[in-house]
């Protein structure tokens, strides 16, 4: 009898830039917890100067696979998530990170929570992200077990507050197209996790979280694209979340038609 989580009505995106051993041993540890506790479907997208095919080989065969050649230094990580917003066909998306994993039961609230109407986004976690350091990263790689993480909550690194809303969202496909999807106008690391928050709340749109437990994020070394690359960067995208943060909901709603007529001419 198969006892895992009925998530076959959702589409996990993931997009990728693999820039370390570390990035790519994340990616196939996500993916593979996902898919033991799941029923499921994946799009991995990789964006890179040069297709080496090692991420298509340590995937699971039933992932959905897309390759984008790409000489940017930059990663447009909301550009590469939108493409693969537009092939899903399932009712739910949940745009995920190649390096965090929350606990089982946080999936299965999260789904129960778009599906019985109670939410149209959900933030699947109670917004602690806690940086698992590469001592606990290694433990639970090599045990697979979560009580690795979970009795060491205390002792990890809690980034970005205790109110984060990156790492990972389940969302409405139909209220993420009505919302926008991302905001390309973030291109690089930063802000597009508030912003995508805040501009569902202006639209008058319902955001939950799952209160019960943290996300944990896996380390790896951080580049260019794990965080800001210039101050320049750091205040085009503030400049751009306050922009947002500015608009009505009708202005909002011009905003998004305009994205949107962009991507068609």
């Amino acid at each position: 009898m198969d006892d895992k989580i009925d998530l076959k009505d959702v589409t996990f995106i993931i997009p990728i830039r693999i820039d370390s051993v570390e990035r790519l041993d994340n990616l196939q540890v996500v993916t593979d917890y996902i898919l033991s506790l799941c029923n499921t479907n994946i799009f991995v997208v990789e964006g890179h100067n040069r297709n080496t095919g090692i991420v298509k080989k340590i995937l699971h065969p039933s992932i959905h696979y897309f390759f984008n050649e790409d000489d940017m230094d930059i990663f447009h990580r909301t550009r590469y998530i939108n493409a693969m917003a537009r092939l899903v066909d399932t009712s739910y998306v949940a745009v995920w990170d190649a390096d965090v994993i929350i606990p089982s039961i946080q999936f299965d609230l999260s789904i129960k929570c778009l599906r019985n109407g109670i939410s149209d986004m959900v933030i699947p976690y109670n917004g602690k992200f806690l940086e698992t350091g590469f001592s606990l990263r290694n433990q639970y790689f090599s045990t697979k077990d979560m009580s690795v993480l979970e009795k060491n909550n205390d002792s990890m690194k809690l980034l970005f507050g205790s109110s984060a809303t990156g790492g990972g969202f389940f969302i409405d496909k139909k209220v993420y197209q009505m919302a926008g999807m991302e905001n390309e106008n973030f291109f690089g690391w930063g802000m597009e996790d508030g912003e995508r928050v805040k501009r569902l709340k202006i639209l008058g749109f319902n955001i939950s979280r799952i209160n019960c437990g943290p996300m944990y994020h896996f380390s790896h070394p951080r580049g260019i694209n794990s965080s800001y690359r210039s101050t320049e960067a750091q205040i085009n995208a503030t400049k751009e979340y306050l922009r947002i943060c500015d608009m009505s909901k009708e202005e909002l709603k011009i905003e998004i038609d305009k994205w949107f007529h962009m991507k068609e001419t």
